[in-house]
């Protein structure tokens, strides 16, 4: 069952990327991720802490309770349950499920992100003051 359930968050991931990501975090407690070598970037699993430094071009989070510092990214999606995200710039946010919270200093490549969007319950995306 448990592997069923892995398989079917990595489906997801790829799903949300659009195409497949450069790397794909699964199960691991965290990581240290560089955007400027690897700019297409999912998580599946819970519970980690993951910091990118560069620039990515997305970040699929598929899980819950994890924590991310994102400098930039173009796009980012998470779905799950009770994740903390922070980011200094961001073009395109999407969030669905239920707890969380994403919190951008800036739009990329400044000003506001031209899309931001959350679906589910006591989700926040807010700019950080």
């Amino acid at each position: 069952m448990a592997r069923s359930a892995s398989l079917l968050l990595a489906a997801l991931a790829l799903a949300a990327c659009g195409d497949n990501p450069d790397r794909t975090y699964s199960g691991v407690p965290g990581a240290t991720h560089d955007c400027d070598k690897e700019r297409k970037v999912a998580i599946n699993g819970s519970g980690g802490t993951f910091t990118f430094s560069g620039t990515c071009e997305r970040v699929s989070l598929n899980g819950a309770n994890n924590t991310l510092t994102i400098e930039a990214t173009k796009s980012l999606d998470v779905k799950g349950d009770g994740n903390t995200v922070r980011i200094g710039a961001v073009d395109a946010i999407s969030v669905s499920g239920s707890q969380n919270n994403v919190t951008y200093r800036t739009g990329l490549p400044g000003g506001q992100p031209k899309s931001a969007s959350a679906r589910g319950n006591q989700n926040d995306i807010l700019q950080a003051k």
